[in-house]
């Protein structure tokens, strides 16, 4: 039960992250109407428009703790060192084999150049070019978690 609220508080930060924060308003008003075309939300059944075959989140344990990693829409989100390291960045399913990029906020480099080495769908293995690698579970898919949530605005 534990395990599965950690993976679901970094599925929650990560979706956050993922989708973006604040407001790009500047703080200006704006008479402009919301949108009403937004599309509603696919069911969990349904695959996510523009998701990649990588999309979904996942969880591991390596030497230095519980590791979580998000990834939707070619971009994908770490923590690891018990969720005080967050890295951000992209995930290239084009690339053969396909490739994570990612930048540490705290500068570490142990999780940033990735090579996915394995992907069934449930088991996602991941080289880092530091010398690590990763056998991740995957704990969810990103259909199925809240809708994101814009701070700031």
């Amino acid at each position: 039960m534990r395990r599965a609220a950690q993976y679901a508080g970094v599925a929650l930060v990560a979706t956050v992250l993922i989708s973006g924060c604040g407001s790009s308003d500047n703080g200006k008003k704006s008479d402009d109407k919301p949108s009403t075309s937004a599309a509603p939300a696919a069911p969990s059944d349904a695959p996510a428009a523009k998701g990649g075959r990588l999309d979904g989140v996942y969880g591991a344990r390596s030497t230095d703790g519980v590791i979580g990693m998000s990834v939707s829409q070619g971009k994908a989100v770490v923590y690891a060192n018990g969720g005080k390291r967050a890295c951000t960045g992209t995930v290239d399913e084009k690339a053969d084999p396909v490739k994570i990029a990612l930048k540490c906020a705290d500068g570490n480099t142990e999780r940033t150049a990735g090579t996915v080495e394995r992907a069934d769908g449930k088991t996602l293995v991941v080289s880092w070019g530091a010398g690590k690698a990763d056998t991740f579970t995957r704990t969810g898919d990103p259909a199925e978690l809240p809708s994101p949530i814009k701070l700031g605005g």
